[in-house]
């Protein structure tokens, strides 16, 4: 339905079938809708500009797979930057 939409408003200039195929990977879908907060004192959260940052890098291959989960300290695991498989 986003799709559909912003094809409308014209803010997509490529073929939306391609978009629809891609299915975002859970710790792109936190980056998107933000951070949920988790209760004080039960890990040890970052800041999402930090988190913003070290996806970034990640998408970039400035860093691996392993080190982004590593600085993502507990929030993310490596699993959550695979995606998640095709939708037809």
């Amino acid at each position: 339905m986003a799709i559909r939409q912003a094809v409308a408003a014209g803010v997509l200039d490529r073929d939306a079938r391609d978009l629809r195929r891609k299915n975002p990977t859970r710790a792109e879908l936190m980056e998107a809708v933000g951070w949920t907060p988790q209760p004080d004192l039960q890990a040890v959260l970052v800041p999402p500009g930090y988190a913003h940052a070290v996806l970034q890098a990640w998408k970039k291959n400035r860093m691996t797979t392993s080190r982004a989960v590593e600085l993502m300290r507990g929030q993310i695991e490596e699993p959550d930057l695979e995606p998640s498989g095709s939708v037809s």
